[in-house]
């Protein structure tokens, strides 16, 4: 049921509000009936975070933050939410102030192509991966993200970076 219920998220969120452009990521504030979307975008729209309620579909909050979005992490105990887009080499921090008030509180430089986070709620550190690569023209390049979006990657090359308060 749950699978379900992400389903329809992203149904709702890209086919029904393409004003968001394409979205990515997303993260749960079950307490609170929130849903964090990564959205990348589109030709016409920025990058953004966005907002929704849970229980409405109803979009109350975005803001715009780096691009390539993949990954969205929430800590409830932080009232944080961080966002990892590669493309930009960001990752975007914001505030939960309320259910209702969020605020952007850092724009972290990363390294290029950091696109997956997991978040360790105990020590409260952020791991993040990256692999070092090059746009090979010679091969297909996925252009929607980037027009030197890496498709060939080196070896003994691959990063895990921490991340920590």
């Amino acid at each position: 049921m749950r699978w379900r219920a992400i389903f329809l998220v992203f149904l709702v969120v890209n086919v029904v509000r393409p004003e968001l452009g394409l979205c990515n990521g997303l993260a749960l504030d079950a307490a609170n009936h929130r849903i964090f979307l990564g959205c990348r975008g589109s030709a016409t729209v920025k990058p953004s975070f966005a907002v929704m309620d849970a229980d409405t579909g109803a979009i109350f909050y975005t803001a715009e933050i780096g691009a390539g979005n993949d990954e969205v992490v929430y800590d409830a105990g932080l009232k944080r939410v961080f966002l990892a887009n590669g493309v930009n080499a960001v990752r975007n921090v914001f505030e939960q102030v309320d259910a209702n008030t969020y605020k952007p509180s850092e724009a972290l430089g990363t390294q290029a192509g950091v696109r997956t986070m997991a978040m360790d709620h105990t020590t409260k550190k952020v791991y993040a991966i990256t692999a070092e690569g090059s746009a090979d023209y010679a091969e297909k390049i996925t252009t929607s993200v980037s027009p030197y979006y890496a498709n060939t990657f080196f070896d003994d090359k691959f990063y895990v970076l921490t991340y920590g308060k």
